[in-house]
């Protein structure tokens, strides 16, 4: 066979073998992907809309499955989660922007101060009971990856990747059909490093801005939360001492 032949035959065997260099040859690029969602969700409104806070009906499924009034209080980098436990009990935890901390027990006097992982944690669920993880998708765009597609829950989704400050990477399941996020996961760092996801449903239409009327929340394959929205207000003024330790 002559030598051309050879390497002819030689660069197409590495072709049919070689892996594909970047999903996105068969879907959209990460740019473009990006750029509907944030569309979707309302676009420079959402974006700019830094403060959410729900009224919901919560179900603690693990440990013991209690269902009982809560309230989800954001702004960038803070978070306060509250549970209407009893008439005189009234859970409550939070980040302030530099510690993160539980009052859990009725008559409390001191706040409990919580470790790192927690600390993470709280930050992160400020950005997924907000749009802030829109923002970040957005101020991290250059590094932001097209993942492929995945059926979830019977909708058909494409997938965002990109890496997030003390998580790591994070995927973006994003409904192929409306561009709302479907669901994200990650796998928290850390010697425990429980795998988290959540999981959007049931969108309404709150000040211009797509909101999740039903958020649930999975820890290492397992129903840990689910929350119902009742009633969401967004983008109003929040003073940083509501995200306070207030024993």
């Amino acid at each position: 066979m002559p030598y051309k032949n050879l390497i002819t035959l030689a660069v197409s065997t590495l072709l049919c073998f070689a892996p594909a260099i970047s999903k996105s040859a068969n879907g959209p690029s990460a740019a473009k992907l990006l750029h509907d969602t944030i569309q979707a969700h309302g676009g420079q409104r959402a974006l700019s809309c830094g403060s959410i806070t729900l009224d919901v009906d919560a179900t603690l499924v693990d440990p013991n499955g209690v269902r009982c009034d809560g309230r989800i209080i954001v702004k960038p980098r803070k978070f306060r989660l509250e549970y209407k436990l009893s008439p005189n009990h009234l859970y409550r935890m939070g980040y302030d922007g530099s510690d993160a901390w539980l009052i859990d027990a009725p008559g409390q006097k001191l706040a409990k101060k919580l470790d790192l992982v927690q600390e993470g944690i709280f930050k992160f669920y400020a950005l997924v009971f907000s749009t802030g993880w829109l923002h970040q998708l957005q101020s991290s765009s250059a590094g932001v990856k097209y993942g492929g597609r995945e059926t979830y829950n019977g909708a058909e989704t494409e997938i965002l990747q990109a890496n997030v400050d003390i998580i790591g990477g994070v995927d973006y399941l994003i409904d192929t059909r409306t561009h709302l996020l479907k669901a994200l996961r990650f796998n928290f760092p850390g010697e425990w490093q429980p795998s988290y996801e959540v999981a959007y449903d049931s969108y309404f239409n709150r000040d211009g801005v797509r909101t999740p009327g039903r958020i649930s929340i999975f820890r290492d394959k397992k129903h840990y939360r689910e929350y119902r929205i009742r009633e969401a207000r967004l983008c109003g003024e929040i003073p940083d001492s509501v995200f306070k330790a207030d024993a």
